[in-house]
């Protein structure tokens, strides 16, 4: 499963939820505007920047601030997550 630090004015995460979203592909969403301790987490995986959305599988961690799909794909396959093409 999919940990996505996110905050409610991100559209980069908006985005990534909708691609997720349409993949199938589940998530817990961790808002760190009201968790300081998830706030922290983001900082320490993303050299000091509260870099959203940054999502977290097995202890990976990347940041997809400036949404790119092609990060997303590469971060999906890199751990299984990536649906064959129908």
């Amino acid at each position: 499963m999919i940990k996505m630090y996110t905050t409610p004015t991100c559209r980069d995460c908006t985005v990534t939820k909708l691609h997720l979203d349409r993949m199938g592909i589940g998530y817990t969403e961790i808002d760190i505007t009201v968790d300081e301790a998830a706030s922290e987490y983001v900082m320490s995986v993303n050299d000091g920047r509260r870099s959203v959305p940054t999502l977290v599988v097995d202890g990976a961690a990347v940041s997809l601030s400036r949404f790119e799909r092609s990060r997303l794909d590469e971060f999906l396959s890199r751990h299984g997550l990536l649906p064959d093409p129908d």
